[in-house]
């Protein structure tokens, strides 16, 4: 199922078979288990597009480019290439987990698409909209290439991107960076939904609403609403929440397919749809104050209301003390700045 108006670059790929990080095939120096097609033919094939036609790779060694925990999908490689020319370069390899219920359940949604299309079709051609009318930071990654299960695509380290601590809730500064880019993100929607109706089509229903996984699904995040339930009995006068979670084991599917349905009367953008903070690189200043934000991770993106994106974000990244006493300012500077973009592209392109 593809939908991307552009025919996607692909290879042959033995898909996730792994073998230890030094081959005797290549000079690859790695210290971490790798993929074996991860190697130097695949890497000069999928890059020549992106680097030229003369790229040779004299040698090149892989790491995981995220802490275990931070991705629950895919693993995340980050490869150093050096090229006979003596240039030297890096690359993060986006890998869809393979194996088991979870890999099985994810290979046959449409989430690898939805992201390849984010990332290779949507987010330039959001991104040209406002080129010449808000220069910004592009919304993601550069695509570089894609095949089955697996994605190449721009290091932002090297940019000066990284993601916050996981643990930690986010402060006022930060939050405020992400619901300017967040408003800047939905008003190009906006005004390319306007342009080109046909463009959102692969993103008209979330990943959740898929008839092909549903029962994988249901059975999924119920059990995850029950591990969260049964924690909650432990803790001393709790119970009446307890509870109520176990009322929605059963219909939590329901509920969250209920409040991400669009409806076509109110005002719909495209959405992150994953929009709390392990989803986000920052960028700081000379001060070490927040500067800019640049989101990953597009696997269910889709349109409808911009409360998808805000919500999710509200409810789980800021502190506490942010979220409590800063709620109605975010939402207020998100919508003052969603409604200045809107108006400035569309005096811009019309």
């Amino acid at each position: 199922m593809l939908f991307c108006s552009q025919t996607l670059k692909s290879a042959t790929n033995p898909f996730l078979r792994l073998q230890p990080s030094m081959s005797s095939r290549d000079p690859a120096m790695s210290t971490v288990e790798q993929p074996v097609w991860l190697d130097k033919t695949f890497l000069e094939t999928s890059l020549r597009s992106e680097y030229g036609n003369t790229l040779r790779v004299a040698k090149y060694g892989v790491t995981v480019a995220t802490a275990k925990g931070d991705n629950y999908t895919s693993t995340m490689y980050r490869v150093t290439i050096e090229t006979t020319s003596n240039k030297t370069f890096t690359v993060v390899i986006k890998n869809l987990i393979g194996s088991g219920v979870d890999g099985c359940m994810l290979r046959q949604s449409s989430a690898f698409v939805r992201e390849t299309r984010m990332l290779n079709v949507m987010l330039p051609r959001l991104a040209a909209l406002l080129r010449d009318a808000i220069p910004a930071e592009p919304f993601g990654a550069r695509y570089i290439f894609s095949t089955d299960g697996v994605i190449i695509m721009e290091d932002l380290t090297p940019l000066g991107f990284r993601m916050v601590n996981r643990g930690v809730g986010l402060d006022l500064a930060h939050c405020l960076v992400v619901m300017r880019r967040l408003a800047t993100f939905h008003a190009a929607s906006v005004i390319l939904y306007q342009q080109d109706p046909e463009c959102m089509t692969p993103f008209l229903e979330s990943l959740f609403s898929e008839s092909v996984n549903e029962k994988q699904f249901q059975q999924m995040i119920s059990g995850l609403m029950k591990r969260v339930r049964v924690e909650v009995e432990t803790w001393p006068d709790f119970s009446h929440f307890a509870r109520k979670l176990r009322a929605l084991e059963k219909d939590v599917l329901g509920r969250m397919c209920r409040g991400m349905r669009r409806d076509d009367k109110a005002f719909n953008v495209l959405n992150h749809g994953d929009a709390w903070k392990n989803n986000m690189l920052f960028r700081y200043s000379d001060t070490g104050q927040p500067e800019s934000v640049i989101f990953v991770d597009y696997q269910l993106s889709h349109l409808t209301s911009p409360a998808v994106d805000l919500r999710k974000f509200i409810y789980t990244s800021p502190t506490e003390d942010v979220r409590m006493r800063h709620e109605n300012t975010l939402l207020q500077v998100r919508a003052q700045k969603a409604c200045s973009n809107t108006a400035f592209v569309a005096r811009i392109l019309n």
